[in-house]
């Protein structure tokens, strides 16, 4: 292939990445629907991917057929359930929900060098900073409206989108840390601070339960695997909460802490209930569930909600279990489970800057999996997307890794050779 058409596919990826947090500004914008830039690169780049020439590993190949295996069953289930919605509609839901997991190809086949992994990395960080300042600049003006009001976000999620800010924040928050330990130089690693800093103190604004439990999840294993130096930063942080941080923040932590704040009753109760009502669901339609999109539909079948209740599964396992049935829901949860294996196991086994990526990688993974515990967050656009590109990275990655030990065995076993004789 020409170097001129292996440059097109990787700034395609580049534009794609610049564009995925800020579809909600597009015209037709959701990914379902009409020729939006989103949809127009996406066609472009499954085109232009296999101009680049790629090694294959055990790994990539392993979450390539479980892949292949949830989209099949995704597409099934919203054929047979398309009682449901017309045709037309069940083409713009699928594209939109499991059109972003081809993403996982894309970016194992255009990525291979370090300067570009470092390049889309770059990006979603700036993306991620300019999400946060959004975010709290949002947050000032609308500061005399309390949480549980649905705070007037606006910008990348839409309104009432504080979940889904909070996922994305806290997942990528990891990337600044992969830029304070990469880096040499002091400015970088200020302004990987600056960033991180900006990134978490949104992120509480956010008064997503799920986001702050994700975050400790990943933060646990950074300190595990790279420096410990950050639990203690957090952790000073979390106690000194009550004489830094705003009121509004200190009443939602504690109302996680509280036992008698009925705020924090009312909600718990409600996701036990909606979560007893997806496994109903999944047990009553057990092989291709009620197809995708349609949990809200069909949740009141299995349960009695009061009015104002959200009809939303408040969890992405339960969810892809009720609609696409048991095998689907275990095969997602085994793909999730596989990508945080392969992480740890790049991270393992790497050395410089890509021991340092694939930490924040594992950490990254890690916290938007347990964050998807209390929400169903893998339904955005803006937050899927990098998943399943920076999830390709680290299979190219990995393999790469794999590449380069396979040459220095033969090398290794040439020395000692000549060292022998």
């Amino acid at each position: 292939m020409s170097d001129k058409s292996t440059n097109i596919s990787i700034l395609l990826l580049y534009a794609l990445v610049v564009c995925l947090p800020f579809q909600s500004y597009m015209y037709d914008k959701f990914l379902g629907e009409g020729l939006n830039p989103i949809n127009i690169l996406m066609l472009l780049i499954l085109g232009a991917m296999f101009s680049r020439k790629t090694i294959m590993c055990k790994d990539y190949k392993t979450v390539r057929i479980l892949l292949v295996v949830f989209l099949l069953i995704s597409i099934v289930s919203s054929a047979i359930n398309l009682n449901v919605f017309s045709q037309f509609e069940f083409i713009v839901m699928w594209k939109r929900y499991f059109l972003l997991m081809l993403l996982v190809f894309v970016a194992y086949r255009v990525v291979s060098s370090e300067k570009e992994f470092n390049t889309i990395t770059l990006i979603v960080s700036i993306a991620t900073l300019i999400v946060a300042i959004q975010l709290l600049k949002n947050t000032y003006e609308y500061r005399n409206v309390f949480f549980k009001d649905w705070m007037k976000y606006g910008g990348v999620f839409g309104e009432g989108g504080e979940n889904d800010l909070g996922a994305f924040l806290t997942m990528n928050f990891f990337w600044f840390l992969y830029w304070y330990f990469e880096s040499r130089t002091s400015m970088v690693k200020a302004a990987a601070i600056f960033g991180g800093a900006v990134t978490l103190f949104a992120c509480l604004f956010c008064f997503s339960r799920g986001a702050y439990v994700g975050l400790a999840g990943g933060v646990f294993w950074f300190g595990l695997r790279r420096s410990k130096l950050i639990w203690v930063v957090l952790l000073i942080a979390a106690i000194t909460i009550p004489i830094w941080a705003p009121t509004s923040v200190k009443t939602r932590f504690d109302s996680l802490t509280d036992s008698n704040k009925v705020e924090k009753d009312a909600s718990a109760q409600s996701r036990l209930i909606l979560w007893g009502g997806a496994l109903k669901m999944s047990a009553d339609h057990p092989f291709i569930g009620v197809g995708p999109d349609n949990f809200s539909d069909r949740i009141t079948d299995y349960i009695s909600m009061p009015a104002g209740w959200p009809k939303v599964s408040h969890n992405m396992y339960l969810r892809y279990m009720a609609e696409l049935g048991f095998i689907g829901g275990i095969v997602f949860f085994v793909l999730i489970l596989s990508l945080i294996v392969k992480g740890n196991k790049l991270s393992k086994i790497s050395t410089g800057w890509a021991k340092n990526w694939s930490t924040s990688y594992t950490s990254f993974i890690i916290s938007v999996s347990i964050a998807n515990w209390f929400g169903d967050r893998f339904i955005r656009e803006e937050l899927t997307g990098y998943i399943w590109i920076i999830s390709g990275m680290m299979l190219k990655l990995l393999a790469m890794q794999g590449q380069e030990e396979q040459k220095a065995v033969p090398a290794k076993a040439s020395s000692i050779y000549r060292f022998s004789s």
